[in-house]
């Protein structure tokens, strides 16, 4: 039997109560056995083998910062930058005030954050792979996009050297 001092707290559940019958059973009385299983070959998806390719050639090789927004666009951001996207998914339930629409490009969210970071450094280079997503009436596609922005103050660089690095990196 199972000792009083354990039969109250330490059996609940039914791998409890097997554990006791191997308990008296002996556990040098199990053969064992090697478990079987199918072993199937891995499955590559070259299209994101591309993209991860992509992300350490442009963080590693050309210094950008891989970036992550959210997937709904800032309607009042949307209406200080003057853009103003056809087609997009309306949210039912927004998170927040103004985040209703459903990112149809990254290049709005990404802009804001150059917006936002501007102040603190003088040049910076960021890139997003993201989902966005097309509302083609009855049906919606949700896709993957790649988006990227170089910022650098005017006083900082060369405007066309600034310009042969980010197409070096492209």
């Amino acid at each position: 039997g199972v000792p009083p001092f354990r039969s109250k707290q330490d059996i609940s559940i039914a791998p409890d109560i097997i554990e006791e019958i191997l308990r008296i059973y002996g556990y040098d009385n199990v053969p064992p056995e090697m478990l079987s299983a199918h072993l199937k070959p891995v499955y590559v998806d070259n299209l994101l083998r591309r993209e991860h390719k992509t992300q350490r050639a442009l963080s590693q090789g050309h210094g950008f910062i891989e970036v992550h927004t959210y997937i709904w666009m800032d309607d009042f951001w949307l209406e200080k930058i003057g853009f103003q996207p056809s087609n997009t998914l309306i949210v039912r339930n927004p998170s927040a005030e103004g985040k209703r629409q459903l990112r149809t490009t990254l290049l709005p969210n990404l802009l804001a954050l150059i917006d936002q970071n501007r102040n603190q450094r003088q040049k910076f280079k960021i890139f997003e792979v993201g989902h966005v997503f097309e509302n083609n009436g009855d049906r919606v596609s949700e896709l993957t996009h790649f988006a990227g922005l170089s910022f650098v103050s005017s006083s900082e660089t060369d405007i066309e050297d600034h310009y042969l690095a980010v197409k070096g990196a492209i």
